[in-house]
């Protein structure tokens, strides 16, 4: 939840290297979540594949990030990284 939640906060994005790190599961539900945003033009696909949240969309950062969550219903409650 943190790689998202302070990933769309920078210019580089969200990492997902990193979370690919945390297992194929976590990276194909944020992949499937983030459909939707990439098609509405909330968030972009940059050269090296992080997620990015554009300009006009800083101020709904934490709602954004929010809809990439991964629910308990969806999957682990918690996922540690190092």
């Amino acid at each position: 939840m943190k790689l998202v939640m302070t990933g769309l906060r920078t210019s580089d994005g969200i990492d997902r290297a990193r979370i690919k790190k945390l297992g194929d599961e976590f990276d194909q539900y944020l992949t499937e979540e983030a459909k939707p945003l990439i098609e509405e033009g909330k968030i972009n696909i940059n050269s090296e594949g992080n997620f990015v949240l554009m300009p006009e969309y800083y101020f709904y950062a934490d709602g954004i990030a929010a809809d990439l969550f991964m629910t308990e219903e969806a999957g682990p409650e918690k996922v540690e990284i190092e």
